[in-house]
């Protein structure tokens, strides 16, 4: 799911559940009982059986050590207690909602975007569809995938990804998978008109004796049911088992036509009960309750999660400030005498290369259906000076690190299949570019100022020279299309603020000041010396960065952003090389 305008990783629609979940589920039964004073009415709406709504009072008054409810006549009413508690716990379920939606959705933000989730039978029947179409009224713009399955379905697709969030019954089994319960259920024996019961019910020994549907092996439900009758020294294999079906309206369509009885879910029969088509068959000394949970896997897996919680400051400052020095520093390495050497028409070439694969990118990212913040720092690495690149956009972006992480490697990973490919192109006289030409078309089109180097030292002096001159007037180029960058990202997204006003314009400070570091270096009022020792630090402190950011990442996040970055890096690549000779040879005519 993403913001309008804006990519937001699959997994926000997880985090909003989760922290829709992080309240005390007791606040809400007690919101809800105080606001209906009926017991029996609130858990309808909270979808949880009457006995349920009375032990969460029961274990709230408990915990807070005072009465919240009182008898007056045949219905309740709050106590001064009940009262006070009410007007804290409204207030709070209020800062919970306003929470989950600011973190996941962004404040005011309108949101689109797919959700994909799984849940089992009795979920995905009698809960959801009322609960998603009050969703879709608020987020219309967000199309729902909803899988249907068993338990063990269900648990399945989360752990291979094929849904981002899943909703099942019964016991946590599995674990790699995180439950969070969130909602009881009471599982009852029910039967058809032509069951054959005593009115006083059955004991556990005549249940043996009683024609029974049970639901498929896999199911949440009959998993519930067997953990509890094993309890009791009770084995399904010895019970009378007609037949498994693996859908509870079959079964309720069979029992409304049959003596036969079936375990099924208090919220899967009511309207029969109702209607009058089933009954509810007594079954003494036992009761099933089950707990529904969201299940998603684990979350983060990267290196920042395992190292000590004394160390995520220091992380974060090596992401942050530390980076943008390097970029800063980084300059030393630039004189504007350099741009004036090489002539106009490398300038006209560097700006036409830019411009034009970071356009290519962002459109190509568009129809690939690209999370929006890679597909743009991507296409800044290929166009302007690869990892350097990425990690100066990657604040005015705003993107997670991973994502910058994710970008750095399609370049790194193109860059260097480069330095070794155009030497050899050279050599074997397939590219028809003479040496001038030759370094215009490396240094405008090679990731890194090190694949340029390297490229340009393999190819002679003759084309080095010029390569490394038009590849730093590439780097200069970074501050510019920051400031550009920040102007557009502010004019798209939606507002932010309460007042509606527009998103703030982020200006990349570090970017003038890497472009005044330039003016200062091209005036030569530092040593060489001092100039190469800055070269140094700057070296060790874009190392830095980069270490921080990959303890940022994983290789789950890798795997959640697909093989997509690598086929738009792919075709920026294919674009700098094919156009870029293109370009060379044009402009030098």
């Amino acid at each position: 799911m993403r913001r309008k305008g804006a990519c937001r990783p699959p997994g926000g629609m997880v985090e909003y559940y989760f922290l829709s979940m992080i309240t005390d589920f007791r606040l809400k039964v007690f919101e809800t009982v105080a606001r209906r004073l009926n017991f029996t009415r609130a858990a309808e709406e909270l979808f949880i059986t009457q006995p349920a709504v009375t032990r969460h009072i029961k274990e709230l008054e408990r915990l807070l050590d005072a009465r919240l409810f009182k008898r007056e006549g045949r219905g309740i009413a709050l106590t001064a207690e009940g009262v006070r508690l009410l007007a804290h716990s409204r207030r709070i379920l209020k800062e919970y909602e306003t929470l989950a939606e600011e973190i996941s959705f962004g404040r005011n933000s309108p949101v689109s975007g797919e959700l994909s989730l799984g849940a089992s039978s009795t979920m995905s029947q009698y809960v959801l569809p009322p609960l998603l179409a009050l969703f879709n009224r608020h987020y219309p713009e967000i199309r729902i995938w909803l899988k249907s399955g068993n338990t063990e379905e269900i648990e399945q697709a989360v752990q291979n990804e094929s849904v981002q969030l899943g909703i099942v019954e019964g016991t946590a089994t599995r674990a790699d998978l995180h439950y969070q319960p969130f909602m009881e259920d009471e599982i009852i024996l029910a039967g058809g008109m032509q069951a054959a019961v005593p009115s006083e019910g059955l004991s556990l020994p005549q249940l043996s004796h009683v024609p029974l549907i049970m639901r498929e092996p896999g199911s949440g439900t009959r998993r519930v049911v067997e953990e509890a009758l094993k309890k009791h020294g009770i084995s399904v294999s010895g019970l009378h088992v007609l037949m498994t079906l693996g859908n509870t309206e079959s079964i309720k369509m069979y029992l409304e036509h049959s003596p036969a009885c079936s375990f099924l879910s208090s919220l899967a029969v009511r309207g029969e009960f109702k209607r009058g088509s089933l009954k509810k068959i007594h079954l003494r000394h036992l009761e099933i309750r089950r707990t529904f949970h969201f299940i998603a896997g684990h979350g983060d897996h990267s290196l920042r999660n395992h190292l000590p919680e004394t160390w995520v400051p220091g992380i974060q400052f090596c992401t942050k400030q530390v980076l943008r020095t390097g970029i800063v520093l980084y300059g030393f390495k630039l004189t504007f005498q350099s741009v004036i050497d090489i002539g106009g028409s490398a300038l006209a070439l560097d700006l036409i290369v830019v411009t034009l694969t970071i356009l290519l990118g962002a459109g190509l990212g568009r129809l690939l259906k690209m999370d929006r913040d890679t597909a743009l720092l991507t296409s800044i690495g290929s166009s302007i000076c690869g990892a350097a690149a990425v990690l100066g956009a990657e604040p005015v972006v705003k993107s997670k690190p991973y994502k910058a992480a994710v970008a750095v490697s399609t370049v790194v990973i193109f860059g260097t299949l480069s330095m070794f490919l155009y030497p050899a192109l050279h050599r074997a006289g397939i590219l028809d570019l003479t040496p001038k030409q030759m370094g215009l078309f490396t240094g405008a089109t090679l990731h890194e100022v090190a694949h340029v180097v390297g490229a340009g030292n393999a190819m002679g002096q003759a084309i080095s020279d010029p390569a490394i001159i038009v590849k730093m007037i590439r780097v200069m180029m970074l501050a510019p299309v920051l400031v550009v960058l920040s102007i557009v990202l502010a004019r798209r997204d939606p507002s932010s603020g309460a007042n509606g006003e527009k998103r703030k314009i982020t200006i990349p400070w570090f970017a003038f000041l890497f472009l005044a570091v330039i003016g200062s270096n091209s005036l030569h009022l530092l040593p060489a010396g001092l100039v190469d020792a800055i070269n140094t630090l700057d070296t060790f402190l874009l190392t830095m960065a980069m270490t921080a950011l990959g303890a940022e990442s994983s290789f789950e996040k890798f795997k959640k952003a697909g093989a997509r970055p690598f086929l738009l890096a792919g075709f920026l690549y294919i674009w700098l090389f094919f156009g870029g000779y293109w370009l060379v040879k044009l402009i030098s005519l």
